[in-house]
C-alpha cells in the first residue's frame, strides 16, 4: 500500500512508540504530499520511526 492508495481509500494509520506508548493517528492525505504518492507503508514507517526515535533521545535519554 503506498501513501497515494492509502489517502485515496481515506484509511487512517495508527502509529506507537513501543517503548513508551505514544500514539499519533497521522493522515496519510497529509503525508503524501512530503513523502510522496508512491511511497510504500512500510518505507514511509521506517522514516517515521528514526525521526520520532531522535526527537524522543533528545527529550528522553533512556527512551528505548
Amino acid at each position: 500500500m503506498t501513501l497515494g492508495s492509502a489517502a485515496a481509500a481515506h484509511l487512517q494509520f495508527m502509529v506507537w512508540c513501543k517503548a513508551c506508548g505514544h500514539r499519533s493517528e497521522p493522515d496519510p492525505a497529509e503525508q503524501a504530499p512530503w513523502y510522496g504518492p508512491e511511497t510504500t507503508e512500510p518505507a514511509w514507517e521506517s522514516g517515521l520511526l528514526a525521526a520520532a526515535w531522535r526527537k524522543a533521545s533528545r527529550k528522553t535519554p533512556n527512551h528505548e
